[in-house]
């Protein structure tokens, strides 16, 4: 596997890391154990934060100033 570069990382305020998804490095199964993970650590609850982040981490940049909800 090759080395990541910096932008291949989401990175919190407390240190924790998640590698930005590659279908060419991860099978999905794989990938989403880790993301999971990240997610257990950073203590995230909220399911819109949640989308906000797998958004990011897939590379998809996400609509400024627009809500992921409709209601």
């Amino acid at each position: 596997m090759l080395e990541p570069n910096a932008d291949e990382f989401l990175q919190s305020q407390n240190g924790c890391r998640i590698r930005k998804f590659d279908p060419s490095s991860y099978k999905w199964d794989e990938w989403k154990i880790l993301f999971d993970t990240y997610l257990s650590m950073e203590g995230v609850t909220d399911d819109v934060r949640k989308l906000y982040l797998l958004i990011l981490a897939l590379g998809v940049q996400p609509f400024s100033g627009r809500s992921l909800r409709t209601s």
